[in-house]
């Protein structure tokens, strides 16, 4: 038995679809596979109010397959070789860990060529997909008109006003230019990327 908490939107979803992620899948066949057992089954509390049952009989090709893909994993592991670079937000931390300095210096990019093409033709279908999301989210707020809240099926939308108050440094300095406002800064350093 895996019992799972979920108050992600996607995983949200795909329990009421019936379905659940994949990595649930995986975690349930390994068990599976070191256990013997003909079955496993899965919880999963919803948003802490819903709650979903799933079972997952034995399926050796899967068993197989998973195990081997593990294998494949732990040689890399213990020969210390690093994992494919990816898009996931821990890989793009991982990155800056490692190189969290500039020097200065400039490189030839020839060597990766082929992912600044990729880049280029990724932005532009973001930039398209922003826009197109952009439309949609107009669209969705002239039905709405005045109202603030609305909902459809799994769908929960908000349009409602806020307020937020921010800090006019500039302006306060004009006023007060007799006080010494640098034991109060804090600064920060991070690398940014830019492809121009």
């Amino acid at each position: 038995l895996e019992c799972k908490t979920t108050n992600s939107i996607p995983a949200m979803r795909k329990v009421r679809g019936g379905e659940y992620p994949e990595t649930w899948y995986c975690q349930m066949t390994h068990y599976l596979a070191v256990t013997g057992l003909e079955r496993a089954y899965l919880g999963v509390l919803i948003g802490g109010r819903e709650f979903r049952w799933f079972c997952l009989e034995r399926d050796e090709d899967e068993i197989r397959a998973l195990m081997s893909s593990e294998a494949d994993f732990w040689s890399k592991v213990l020969a210390k070789v690093p994992p494919a670079l990816d898009g996931m937000d821990s890989t793009t931390e991982a990155v800056a860990a490692i190189y969290p300095d500039s020097d200065g210096g400039e490189i030839d990019l020839m060597g990766v060529r082929h992912f600044l093409d990729l880049y280029d033709s990724y932005a532009k279908q973001e930039k398209e997909a922003k826009r197109l999301k952009d439309e949609a989210a107009n669209n969705i707020k002239e039905y709405m008109g005045a109202a603030e809240r609305g909902h459809y099926g799994d769908h929960k939308v908000y349009w409602k006003n806020q307020t937020r108050s921010s800090f006019d440094l500039k302006s306060f300095q004009t006023a007060y230019p007799e006080i010494d406002l640098e034991p109060f800064m804090k600064t920060s350093t991070s690398r940014v990327f830019r492809v121009g």
